[in-house]
């Protein structure tokens, strides 16, 4: 099972700290409107999520290595979920869209929205959905607009998705030829 929760909370907060920021800003290049942290933080733990994976599949299922690299996704999930809940309580860190209400959360409000998360990571591991039911209603009912909400939602799925490409190409495990995918025999 993937531990994907906390990475939404922090997809959440990265696409709303975003949507502030450019729009409060004056038109720049693309490479001044890079959150070069902000984006470093997200590879990090795209790459930490796709190395453990792909190292999963090189020992066997159920044994002592695979559980040992099965939890090393746990330090990355809760070490990000940190660093975005302590920047929220703190006030360094604000959800634009509830523009000054946005810098007074509570501990609790921090708790419900990781109880969130892993319960929308849980049912999407089980039922083999994004678990973009459990996560668009939490944001809608936080006040973020649908579009940021729908979003969001959408780049979780891209975020899971890609990785999911990534491994599958790395272990050469694509069942059909692209060739034969694309052409029209």
């Amino acid at each position: 099972m993937r531990l994907q929760s906390h990475t939404k909370l922090f997809l959440v907060v990265q696409a709303i700290n975003l949507e502030r920021k450019l729009r409060d800003e004056r038109q720049a290049g693309i490479l001044e409107n890079i959150r070069w942290k902000e984006l470093g933080l997200l590879s990090f733990v795209w790459f930490a999520y796709l190395a453990v994976q792909t190292a999963m599949n090189y020992t066997t299922t159920c044994s002592t290595s695979y559980w040992a690299l099965n939890l090393l996704q746990i330090p990355v999930s809760v070490g990000v979920f940190l660093y975005e809940a302590i920047g929220l309580y703190e006030g360094w860190r604000v959800i634009a869209s509830k523009g000054n209400e946005g810098t007074n959360w509570k501990v609790y409000h921090l708790v419900l929205c990781c109880a969130c998360g892993m319960v929308a990571g849980i049912i999407g591991g089980l039922i083999g959905i994004d678990g973009g039911f459990v996560m668009s209603p939490l944001l809608l009912g936080l006040g973020i607009p649908p579009q940021v909400a729908s979003a969001t939602s959408t780049f979780g799925m891209t975020f899971s998705s890609s990785m999911s490409v990534v491994e599958y190409c790395l272990l050469n495990r694509f069942p059909v030829p692209y060739d034969e995918l694309v052409s029209c025999h």
